[in-house]
């Protein structure tokens, strides 16, 4: 090898050790970063193998798994309360992980319950990357019952045109109050929160308290509000 070769050649090798070194700066900024990011989202978000091994889970999961419910952790892997739910949400691992391309858009339903009976579920997504083979199996979204919705609702009153009033309304009923704490709360008589309440429902389209907490889900981003 000529001085001019070793030269360029040893070049070449300082320049793909900066770049590797860069590369794992960047790698860990995105990771930290990500995480960070999933801990802000109040339903539970946990990344899994092919076999339910734990890889992460994020911070909402992680009180699921001290309060053991409707999910726990056995051994480093995710279970349910019940076997039969333990076994579905596998195989919708598995399948998720061998046959991303035939898992709809919105992953793959399991249904769970928590320690009180209730109903929650459990959705399965798989993890790709560019085609290539990874350890993690599977991404799970897990939603326990009766779900706290974030108070935030002003994309939802800016879609719907509520007035203000009706927004303040909105927010507390949200967030599980009645009719009644709602009026208390907001300083106004049952009958004026009792018309703002009818007119939210006209300008949603809803005539249920039941079908505007589910309206309201789905519009919401689940992410955890600042304190």
């Amino acid at each position: 090898m000529s001085i001019a070769t070793d030269r360029i050649a040893r070049k070449s090798n300082g320049i793909r050790g900066r770049v590797a070194h860069l590369d794992e700066n960047v790698r860990s900024y995105l990771f930290d970063a990500l995480n960070s990011t999933l801990d802000s989202i109040v339903i539970g978000v946990l990344i899994v193998t092919e076999q339910g091994r734990i890889l992460h889970a994020n911070q909402a999961a992680q009180r699921m798994f001290a309060a053991r419910s409707p999910i726990v952790s056995l051994g480093g892997c995710l279970c349910a309360l019940r076997g039969e739910f333990t076994n579905e949400l596998r195989r919708a691992i598995a399948t998720a992980q061998q046959n991303p391309d035939g898992v709809a858009g919105s992953g793959i339903g399991v249904p769970l319950v928590d320690k009180y009976l209730a109903a929650a579920t459990a959705h399965v997504l798989p993890l790709t990357c560019s085609g290539h083979h990874t350890s993690a199996g599977a991404a799970v979204f897990v939603t326990p019952a009766g779900a706290a919705l974030p108070a935030e609702i002003g994309i939802v009153a800016r879609i719907f045109s509520l007035t203000p009033a009706e927004a303040r309304l909105l927010q507390h009923l949200v967030t599980g109050a009645s009719l009644t704490e709602a009026a208390t709360a907001l300083g106004v008589t049952e009958a004026t929160a009792r018309t703002h309440r009818n007119h939210i429902f006209t300008k949603t389209g809803v005539s249920r308290r039941t079908d505007l907490l589910a309206l309201v889900g789905r519009l919401v981003p689940p992410i955890r509000r600042a304190h």
